[in-house]
């Protein structure tokens, strides 16, 4: 008898995990089991909707209003963290238990370092986790508390059966900052209808979107502040749909608005969460696209405007991904010196399609999402990266 695939997913993030969800339901040869963390009934509805309109009867939607027994263990680091687990991460830890024999795959960062913690203790041998990138980066070894943080992390990571990167830097960041070697390269296939055309026809401005989110804002202050010799020539749109309700990004947000305001530049922001459609029809509007983060970050945002033929320019892990992907992307320090010698941003016509044609030839769905089930029904560890994915 087969394993069935547990797809573990956080529900409040509605732009990523609608997409994948139905994508997956739609191009899958591999039984599914979706299991879903909402933090409110309302959000619950939403995710019910979806599943009866797919016709899709395999999930379970973890919500606040679950009455789940909490482990002791659990009980126990939640003490000693001082740290209250809401009601939906228990039910959904939970869940995982109940189906800890399947083949169970964690996308991005769902849980609290206490269930966490948790999980990885119980050594779930089935445990796969799709990292969104950030989280492998983000820990530097300059303090005490930060270096036990780092070695703990280190313990925990290489207790995964795999690690399945979104993009080669990722990779590397695993295996060598980490020491994991379980680690694997493979894109997710994304929430785009790469054989629809638009609805309508929308004219680009000359506005220049800085992505993807408020989790970024920092690179944003960065940014702007290399921008000042140019304000007079440029109009900014940041994107912060999401992130603000970190405290610390929230003023973050606060500075970089004082920043602009202050220096007089000509800018607005895209601080609404939209649905798939929406957000497809104003990504369109822009021609040109921005990223400063150094390590990945907002993949998904990148790979639209190519595929809306935008002229993208980037800078650390995704510039470098892109690029070896065979991409043509520009650097920030490109952006800056084309500013600086008021030379035109936009890359030529025939440069745009080509990158269009290469990515719809690359993320085309059926094949991204047997890719990604391929690699989880392997039942031995490989230990080499597999680099034939393409």
């Amino acid at each position: 008898m087969s394993r069935v695939i547990v797809d573990v997913l956080d529900g409040d993030l509605f732009f990523h995990c609608k997409g994948k969800i139905e994508r997956s339901i739609k191009n899958s040869q591999e039984k599914h089991f979706y299991l879903v963390k909402v933090s409110s009934g309302e959000n619950k509805k939403i995710y019910e909707d979806l599943f009866t309109a797919l016709n899709y009867t395999e999930y379970h939607i973890c919500n606040p209003d679950d009455q789940v027994d909490v482990p002791w263990l659990l009980r126990l680091l939640c003490r000693l963290k001082k740290n209250n687990v809401p009601q939906e991460e228990l039910s959904l830890l939970t869940e995982i238990y109940r189906h800890r024999k399947d083949i169970l795959l964690i996308h991005g960062n769902l849980f609290s370092a206490v269930c966490t913690y948790f999980l990885l203790l119980n050594h779930w041998k089935s445990l796969n986790w799709i990292c969104w990138g950030n989280f492998l980066d983000t820990h530097k070894v300059d303090s005490g508390k930060i270096a036990i943080q780092f070695f703990c992390l280190k313990l925990l990571y290489r207790k995964f059966k795999r690690i399945i990167c979104l993009m080669q830097p990722d990779v590397v960041t695993a295996q060598k900052k980490y020491g994991c070697r379980r680690v694997f390269l493979c894109p997710y296939p994304g929430v785009w209808n790469l054989h629809s055309e638009p609805e309508e026809t929308v004219e680009k401005n000359d506005k220049i979107l800085v992505g993807n989110s408020a989790h970024s804002v920092y690179s944003y202050i960065d940014l702007t502040e290399k921008l000042i010799p140019y304000k007079d020539s440029i109009h900014l749109t940041f994107m912060i749909p999401y992130g603000t309700e970190y405290a610390s990004l929230a003023e973050g947000v606060v500075k970089l608005r004082n920043l602009l305001q202050s220096e007089g530049f000509k800018h607005d922001f895209w601080d609404k969460v939209l649905s798939y459609k929406e957000y497809e029809k104003e990504m369109s509007k822009y021609r040109y696209y921005i990223c400063p983060y150094e390590t990945q970050t907002g993949l998904g945002a990148i790979y639209k405007m190519i595929d809306n033929e935008s002229t993208v320019y980037l800078t650390g892990f995704n510039f470098d991904w892109l690029s070896f992907l065979g991409f043509k992307v520009c650097s920030i320090k490109e952006f800056l010196e084309r500013l600086e010698k008021q030379e035109a941003l936009e890359l030529e016509t025939t440069v745009r399609e080509e990158n269009k044609k290469l990515f719809r030839h690359l993320w085309e769905p059926r094949h991204r999402i047997r890719q990604l089930e391929c690699l989880l029904m392997i039942e031995h560890n490989l230990n080499k990266l597999d680099s034939n994915w393409l």
